[in-house]
């Protein structure tokens, strides 16, 4: 099965968004030192 080109474009931009918004939590998070187990937890 093959995905469509519309399909993967859709998949690029909500990988795009996400890491957009995850960078931030992630900074602060390893600005504050926190254990990646209480990163996932929070």
């Amino acid at each position: 099965m093959r995905m469509t080109g519309e399909f993967e474009d859709f998949k690029s931009e909500i990988v795009a968004r996400l890491a957009e918004h995850l960078i931030p939590f992630v900074q602060q998070a390893a600005a504050a030192e926190t254990l990646v187990q209480d990163f996932e937890r929070g």
